[in-house]
C-alpha cells in the first residue's frame, strides 16, 4: 500500500507533540508553567512549629523543615520561600527552595527580625525588626544585600509585596497601611477600632484582602487596594483570618476554626464555595499561616 511521505510526517509530528504534552503532564507542568504552592506552618510530630506545602488541589502537605521552630511562610512565583527560624538563638529571616534544600539565613543580627514578605520575582525581602532599638519595616535584596528601613511604627506584622513589587502593605499597630517599596511615606489604608491584620494584594494589584476583628471574631474582607469599598467575605462563627490568593485570582485559601480546630479552606473571591483544603490537617489555634506562590 501507498503511503503519501507528507501524511507520514505530519502523522510522526502529531504523535510527538502528544507525547511531549504527556510528559509536561507526568511532570506536573505544562511548558515552563510551573506548580502552585501552599505554604503554611503546623506542629510536627514533636510538637514544634514547621513549614510545610500543600498546592491548590490540596496535596498530602510536605515538611520542608526540622531544625528549630519554624515560622512564617511567604512564596514567591518562583518558588523561592521566606520565613521566620529561631534555630540561631533568635529570630531571624531564612530563604529555601520549594523543596525545603538549600536553607539559608538572610538577615543575621541580633536583634528579632520576623514577619518577612518576598517579592512575586523573588527579587526583594521585607520584613519587621527591632533591630537598633527602633521597630522598622526593612527592605532587602534577596541575597541578603541592600538592607533599608522603609518605615516606622509600633506593634509591626505583616506585611505584602503588590505583584508588581511597587508596594508594600503591613500592619502597624493592628491597621494597614501602605508604602511604596522603593521608599516614601506610608498611608493608612485601613483602620478600625478592632483589628486588620494579614494583607494580601490581589495578582492584578486592584484588590487587597485582609483579616477584621469587629464584632468579637476575625472574618475575611477585600476592599480596593487604596481601602476603599470595603466588602466581608466570611461569616464563620468561630473566627477565620490569613487569607493569601491564588495565583491566577481566581480563589482565596485561608484558615477557619470550625469545631475547635483551625483548618485550610479555599473560597471563591466573593466568598463562595467555601471547601476545607486539607481536612486531615489541624493548624494551630493562633498561629495560621499561608502564602500562596508559584
Amino acid at each position: 500500500m501507498n503511503r503519501n511521505p507528507l501524511c507520514c510526517i505530519a502523522y510522526a509530528c502529531a504523535m510527538l507533540a502528544l507525547l511531549a504534552g504527556l510528559a509536561g503532564c507526568g511532570s506536573g507542568r505544562r511548558g515552563d508553567r510551573r506548580s502552585d504552592i501552599i505554604a503554611f506552618q503546623a506542629r510536627d510530630g514533636q510538637g514544634v512549629r514547621q513549614i510545610w506545602v500543600t498546592d491548590g488541589s490540596g496535596s498530602p502537605p510536605r515538611q520542608l523543615t526540622t531544625v528549630s521552630s519554624n515560622v512564617q511562610p511567604s512564596v514567591s512565583g518562583n518558588g523561592r520561600i521566606v520565613f521566620t527560624s529561631n534555630r540561631d538563638g533568635d529570630f531571624e529571616i531564612y530563604i529555601m527552595n520549594a523543596d525545603g534544600t538549600d536553607q539559608r539565613n538572610l538577615t543575621q543580627d541580633p536583634g528579632r527580625d520576623w514577619y518577612p514578605a518576598i517579592s512575586w520575582d523573588g527579587t526583594k525581602v521585607a520584613f519587621a525588626s527591632d533591630r537598633g532599638g527602633t521597630e522598622n519595616i526593612y527592605v532587602m535584596n534577596a541575597d541578603d544585600t541592600g538592607v533599608a528601613a522603609l518605615a516606622s511604627g509600633t506593634d509591626l506584622r505583616h506585611s505584602a509585596f503588590s505583584r508588581d513589587g511597587s508596594t508594600l502593605a503591613f500592619v502597624s499597630n493592628l491597621d494597614i497601611y501602605s508604602v511604596p517599596s522603593a521608599g516614601g511615606s506610608a498611608v493608612n489604608i485601613l483602620s478600625n477600632p478592632g483589628i486588620d491584620k494579614s494583607p494580601c494584594y490581589s495578582p492584578d494589584g486592584e484588590k487587597i484582602a485582609f483579616a477584621r476583628n469587629t464584632e468579637g471574631t476575625l472574618q475575611v474582607w477585600v476592599a480596593n487596594a487604596d481601602g476603599s469599598d470595603m466588602d466581608q467575605l466570611t461569616n464563620e462563627a468561630e473566627g477565620c483570618g490569613w487569607p493569601s490568593w491564588s495565583p491566577d485570582g481566581s480563589k482565596i485559601v485561608f484558615v477557619a476554626k470550625r469545631g475547635g480546630e483551625f483548618r485550610l479552606y479555599t473560597m471563591n473571591t466573593d466568598g463562595t464555595g467555601v471547601a476545607v483544603l486539607l481536612p486531615d490537617t489541624v493548624i494551630e489555634e493562633g498561629q495560621a499561616w499561608t502564602s500562596w506562590g508559584q
